[in-house]
């Protein structure tokens, strides 16, 4: 067996603390007294994760091109969710600078109304739809995109991965509120809590450590710390 070196150790005790931290993150997710909290903690161990990785980009940058990048499901994350894209003017980021004054906006609603129906969004199928195929409809229709616009970059504030930092990083950390699981009061007094997205808790943790696993393989092999990769 070869022996590591100083600074490959040092690499291997990093991330194998991190996996024990997002092992605690997963115990709070299995507590209803504490669910809430293990969304937070546990998007939050993404969000550090990421800002080692690409220390010098904003948070929102580094965490959804970490996730893109060392995800075993790059599928799942790209997807759209037409849901998010239909209902955009009613969202509370319709007066977001990065969404808003996005001008094709309404001819490519009626693009993709005329291939998944006004309604079919609101069904969980097809509700999330690849990136590709979205991507392929707007431009066989040659909606025709102003210049200095890039759609790819666009479409791709509605992906799942946008999501996943907009709804759950950002607004755990600065909103206190959980959109993705609904809090369920019993009789009793107790409370439990249900999915209501796609992405569940036990996604998330299972991104996260696989997250972890992919960035410490990488950095084990290259003998790097995730900054200077």
């Amino acid at each position: 067996m070869t022996k590591l070196s100083p600074k490959q150790e040092a690499i291997a005790e990093f991330f194998a603390h991190r996996s024990d931290d997002i092992s605690r993150a997963a115990e709070l997710l299995a507590s209803d007294r504490y669910h809430e909290e293990g969304w937070l903690v546990t998007s939050c161990h993404i969000a550090a994760l990421a800002s080692s990785r690409y220390p010098d980009s904003p948070d929102r940058l580094a965490f959804t091109t970490f996730v893109r990048t060392y995800t075993r499901e790059p599928t799942f994350w790209s997807q759209i969710d037409l849901l998010f894209f239909y209902q955009l003017s009613r969202s509370k980021f319709r007066d977001n600078r990065t969404y808003a004054n996005f001008e094709p906006y309404p001819e490519i609603i009626r693009c993709l109304e005329r291939h998944y129906g006004e309604q079919a969004a609101a069904n969980p199928n097809p509700r999330f739809v690849p990136f590709e195929e979205i991507l392929g409809r707007i431009e066989e229709a040659r909606i025709p995109i102003p210049e200095g616009r890039n759609l790819r970059d666009w479409l791709g504030l509605f992906t799942i991965v946008e999501q996943l930092y907009r709804y759950v990083r950002s607004g755990s950390v600065h909103e206190w509120h959980f959109p993705f699981v609904t809090c369920l009061r019993q009789a009793d007094g107790s409370t439990r809590f249900e999915p209501n997205h796609i992405i569940t808790a036990e996604r998330l943790i299972g991104e996260a450590r696989a997250l972890n696993t992919n960035l410490a393989e990488e950095c084990a092999a290259k003998s790097l710390w995730p900054q200077a990769l």
